[in-house]
């Protein structure tokens, strides 16, 4: 019987979660999705998907539901937090999947800072506070500024520079309030930030490429555009290469994309963050427009075990910018006035939403994407194309 089955678990609620469905769909497979509650997600309908609802929560429910399925051909999950659990029911199901326990240590961003202590990359000096910490008396003796985020979230959810013993409180006050219990104390490393974009197969690292970052102002890191491909020197780009693919394999990273965080400081790579999974953030649409390759028809290959390995060759640069009020209010005025050229625009808000700034990437409520075979040509008219916006708030 044809493998025909394409199951998810759970997923984001926009984007990617949505475009994946219909890649699957375009390669003839039929979707299958499980969730707790089908109400969450808007495009069921869009896309006449009639999803299973079953406690995802549950691995052994999951797992018997999926052993009485037939014709499965590939598990993934564009959550970030389902997509251990999706690997777990592949490896159980003899299906294409990452290592569940490498994908266990790279959520748990304490346990990869201490697991990178042995290798040949850096990471910032990283402390845990918990409820057994005594939080006071590390902060009497840490060096500042630092960087104070949740152990396990992503996003930028709850991340913050924190200049002093006062606001380092404040902030881990505030994130135990949300019932967020696990808190890293983390040196803070000046310098740009980057992601590199891998892909492995078959035990073989393939770097996709580098993506420049562009952060808010301090205190918080929100991640306000993205160029790709990142211009780097000669010595920035032989480093990446050398070491990111040792470090997979030093993770026991043996199958899926990765998206790994960096920063460059005196010649040296300081790993931010591991994310065992495909960039988010609308990266990969960014790759797309360099480089011809849609990333999402390559996830679903790639999972349902028939990914050739692509050439990479860098056709234009591309970026993205996205809109981000400076105050919470409500959004009375939210459109784009450029329809002429050639940059897309997308309303991620509507009039009416109210918006609470949090800090992070639920601020956003618009982006632009551009592309252009000139650098400089491409970063500014991604930032022009922010100005044609317009919006306004109410308070």
């Amino acid at each position: 019987m044809t493998q025909n089955r394409f199951v998810f678990i759970e997923s984001n609620t926009t984007g990617t979660g949505e475009l994946l469905i219909n890649e699957a769909h375009s390669f003839g497979y039929q979707p299958l999705f499980l969730t707790r509650n089908p109400n969450k997600y808007s495009f069921f309908k869009k896309l006449n998907i009639e999803p299973i609802t079953i406690d995802t929560l549950d691995r052994n429910a999951l797992l018997s539901y999926l052993s009485n399925t037939s014709s499965i051909c590939g598990i993934y999950s564009s959550s970030e937090y389902f997509i251990e659990t999706a690997a777990w029911l592949a490896k159980q199901l003899h299906l294409p999947s990452t290592n569940p326990e490498t994908i266990k240590l790279c959520r748990d961003k304490y346990a990869l800072s201490q697991k990178l202590l042995d290798f040949e990359v850096h990471c910032p000096r990283t402390t845990l506070l918990d409820t057994t910490t005594d939080i006071a008396s590390i902060l009497a003796r840490h060096a500042f500024p630092v960087i104070i985020k949740p152990n396990e979230l992503s996003g930028s959810v709850g991340v913050k520079f924190c200049e002093n013993k006062t606001t380092s409180l404040a902030h881990i006050d505030l994130l135990t309030q949300q019932n967020i219990h696990s808190i890293l104390l983390q040196e803070y490393i000046e310098g740009p930030e980057f992601s590199v974009e891998t892909c492995t197969h078959s035990n073989q690292h393939q770097i996709i490429g580098v993506t420049q970052k562009h952060l808010s102002p301090l205190p918080y890191c929100i991640e306000t555009g993205h160029n790709f491909p990142a211009q780097l020197s000669k010595e920035e780009e032989s480093l990446i290469r050398d070491k990111i693919p040792k470090l997979l394999t030093y993770l026991g990273f043996d199958f899926g994309f990765a998206h790994i965080e960096l920063k460059i400081k005196n010649g040296q790579l300081f790993i931010i963050e591991v994310n065992p999974r495909l960039a988010g953030g609308m990266i990969p649409v960014l790759i797309q427009e360099s480089t011809g390759i849609n990333l999402l028809k390559s996830l679903i290959q790639l999972y349902a075990g028939h990914l050739v390995e692509k050439q990479i060759t860098y056709k234009k640069f591309a970026a993205i910018r996205h809109l981000i009020p400076s105050q919470s209010g409500k959004i009375t005025q939210l459109s784009y006035d450029d329809q002429g050229s050639d940059v897309k625009a997308v309303l991620v808000k509507n009039v009416g939403d109210t918006v609470m700034l949090q800090g992070d990437y639920r601020d956003r409520v618009a982006y632009i994407i551009t592309s252009d075979v000139d650098q400089k040509h491409c970063n500014d008219k991604a930032n022009q194309a922010l100005k044609h916006f317009t919006f306004e708030m109410t308070d």
